[in-house]
């Protein structure tokens, strides 16, 4: 893991950084930590005005220290002598040479739903980005459609409440209190710690170790998003366009997909194919959309009983600790399923059937009431609050992944169709977990999408090899029917 991690990282350093711009970037990590922190404002500056010159041999991008309000605070703990600085201080790895490059996709995605699955003793802070940006649940699924579905990035910001016109002023305001940007960052690079000598809090660099967040901030200003194929540059290249043109038809990977598979009718002896391919990619469309509203409305008895039960097992940590701690928690599926779980230290049972999650209307009404209380807009939530905050957004994401399934086996067929003149059978693997491989299987082959409706998928499912559920030590081996040599 820990060498496709670091094989992955260098790619991506080589295909998004010239040699210039990795330097810039990582003296910062240099052995030299004094003399990196010590030139921290420095080198922002440099680099920040490099940008602002146009210079193509710079990164263009804004320091850490001025979108995070926490790291400039960080600094100017540090600057005044208030930051307490441990024996065993490493917060650098001085052999650390990876650098988070920002997205929307990590943000809510990946993070959000390891942090939810796996490392439940890790606290963020996505609550007061919820009720204070985003403020409704119904202004969330129209920013999550307008952003991963189909849409713009700059259209999906305009939908945040964030107090700012344009980017310079959200550059100069984003550290003022008054401001919603403040509720931008999710964890905090500074730990608060009672000094019981003093009677008061000392305030520590955070050294995150292995629970190291790779987005602690919404990237507000700059982050990854989809790029011209060759054939839109192609066909772009007799137009002249504005780079603010250009910004504004920016989009995530998953939307630029879409718009593809959705728009690709340039082969006219293929229209037909292209035209059901195009239909199909808008039932995908519709069809994760209600299985979004479906899980939002009862996360708990909507979940894959197969092999879901994260949403419920997060919600049973935050809430009722007391009782997590005393069953048995190795299988989450069996927590969502069961009514009744035997206690660890008792001859007793807890009922855990009747312990439900709020649905995430209600979840984001009560979210919101939390922090309706002015006296509260600057403190961290309660777990309670995180972990509705985090199966909102996780509802959402986990089923994006089926969305993009779908789409990548649409554009597959599609480019297969308008390549190959005589028609030949195609084959697609798809090698993913078995709640999402499950996802797409029924959306092609049993969604009423598929029925015998004019716009059906064209997919009827043929045969199962293997099992749902194999033993811890059975051998997995495959035997493939001859129809698929």
């Amino acid at each position: 893991g820990s060498v496709q991690s670091e094989f992955v990282q260098k790619e991506w350093m080589n295909r998004l950084l010239t040699p210039q711009e990795r330097d810039e970037l990582l003296v910062l990590k240099s052995s030299d930590k004094k003399k990196a922190k010590e030139e921290f404002i420095n080198i922002d500056e440099k680099i920040h005005s490099s940008s602002s010159n146009n210079n193509n041999n710079t990164i263009p991008f804004i320091p850490e220290s001025n979108m995070n309000p926490e790291r400039k605070e960080l600094e100017r703990l540090r600057s005044i002598g208030k930051l307490v600085i441990d024996e065993e201080d490493d917060d650098e790895d001085d052999n650390d040479t990876t650098v988070s490059f920002p997205s929307f996709e990590s943000f809510f995605g990946g993070q959000c739903s390891d942090v939810l699955y796996y490392s439940k003793h890790i606290r963020l802070c996505y609550a007061p980005f919820m009720s204070y940006c985003v403020q409704s649940i119904s202004n969330w699924e129209n920013f999550f459609n307008e952003l991963f579905l189909g849409g713009t990035i700059p259209t999906a910001l305009s939908m945040l409440h964030l107090n700012s016109t344009n980017q310079q002023q959200e550059e100069d305001s984003i550290t003022t209190t008054n401001n919603n940007n403040q509720y931008l960052y999710i964890r905090s690079p500074i730990r608060q710690e009672w000094n019981s000598e003093t009677n008061s809090y000392d305030y520590h660099h955070r050294d995150d170790g292995e629970n190291y967040i790779t987005n602690p901030f919404f990237p507000l200003f700059f982050y990854l998003c989809a790029a011209d194929d060759k054939e839109n540059n192609e066909e772009k290249s007799n137009t002249i366009i504005t780079k603010q043109q250009q910004q504004q038809q920016q989009q995530t990977w998953s939307s630029r997909l879409f718009t593809k598979v959705t728009t690709n009718n340039n082969d006219d002896n293929n229209n037909d194919n292209n035209e059901k391919i195009s239909q199909i990619a808008q039932m995908a469309k519709e069809w994760i959309l209600q299985k979004i509203r479906m899980n939002s409305l009862d996360p708990k008895n909507s979940d894959d009983t197969q092999s879901g039960g994260e949403w419920f097992e997060a919600y049973l940590y935050a809430e009722h600790r007391d009782i997590y701690d005393d069953i048995d928690v190795s299988d989450a599926t069996v927590l969502l399923t069961k009514k009744k779980m035997k206690s660890l230290t008792e001859d007793t049972k807890h009922n855990i059937g009747k312990i439900q999650i709020p649905s995430c209307s209600d979840a984001f009404q009560e979210i919101n009431q939390y922090y309706n209380d002015g006296l509260k807009n600057n403190i961290a939530p309660t777990q309670r609050i995180e972990v509705l905050s985090e199966i909102i957004i996780d509802i959402c994401m986990s089923r994006l992944i089926d969305f993009v399934t779908i789409l990548k086996i649409l554009e597959i067929i599609s480019m297969h169709n308008n390549n190959v003149k005589k028609k030949k059978k195609l084959m697609i693997v798809c090698y993913m977990g078995a709640a999402h491989t499950r996802a797409v299987s029924e959306f092609f082959t049993t969604s009423p999408s598929s029925s015998k409706k004019k716009n059906n998928t064209m997919f009827r499912k043929k045969s199962f090899t293997g099992k749902n559920d194999y033993k811890e030590h059975e051998m997995r081996a495959l035997k493939l029917p001859d129809y698929l040599w």
